[in-house]
């Protein structure tokens, strides 16, 4: 089984002398599609009208092609504490001097099942991957 995807480590340290309080927020945009003849043009195939739902127990979003077989899937890794269609957000505490890392998944697959598997085999395992 091919596996297509992308892991962004993000490492946020807290330089200032006193304990604060973090909200990230990540913005999704999400556009997948499957070339379903022969691809010779100079522009990618798009379709730019995928059905988005969220994943609420991977706090993801899942986007479908609707005119070919072909889906996405983003999210990060500790989850969300909040999610909509347009992206999540992440709360924690940072004592002076700490760090914390979230990782960005971004997978795609032809296949729903394959691609809930690859995006929880990324997941698990982010830090050996990187």
């Amino acid at each position: 089984m091919k596996k297509m995807g992308a892991l962004v480590k993000l490492e946020i340290e807290n330089r200032s002398g006193a304990e604060r309080d973090v909200e990230i927020k990540l913005g999704y945009a999400g556009s997948v599609t499957k070339a379903v003849r022969t691809w010779n043009d100079a522009f990618p195939p798009l379709e730019r009208d995928n059905k988005v739902e969220i994943d609420r127990s991977r706090m993801a979003l899942l986007y479908s092609a609707l005119h070919s077989k072909a889906f996405q899937m983003q999210g990060i890794f500790p989850l969300a504490d909040e999610i909509n269609k347009n992206g999540v957000k992440k709360r924690f505490l940072l004592a002076s001097g700490d760090k914390k890392i979230i990782y960005y998944i971004n997978v795609v697959d032809e296949s729903v099942d394959n691609l809930q598997n690859t995006y929880d085999e990324i997941a698990g395992n982010a830090e050996k991957i990187i």
